[in-house]
């Protein structure tokens, strides 16, 4: 049996996201000018709600600095699929 989606705006899911009323019942309908933090891309992605990756807003103020790490950045290869 396959179960049909309501479909929302983003604006709507992230208001039931903040109630803790959004589950996996929905569906977002995005936009060209739709925009997601990436906190908030990862609680909607948790509860099954596939976020573009063009729509996910990284924001570097929020970003924490780790005193503890000195050097530069150096790209690895890694066994995890993208």
């Amino acid at each position: 049996m396959h179960m049909t989606k309501n479909k929302i705006t983003l604006a709507k899911a992230l208001a039931l996201l903040e109630q803790n009323a959004l589950s996996e019942a929905y569906e977002v309908d995005f936009v060209d000018s739709d925009s997601v933090s990436a906190t908030d891309a990862i609680k909607l992605g948790a509860l099954g709600i596939d976020i573009p990756e063009d729509k996910i807003h990284y924001d570097d103020a929020d970003l924490e600095e780790e005193e503890d790490f000195a050097g530069e950045w150096v790209r690895i290869d890694s066994d995890i699929a993208d």
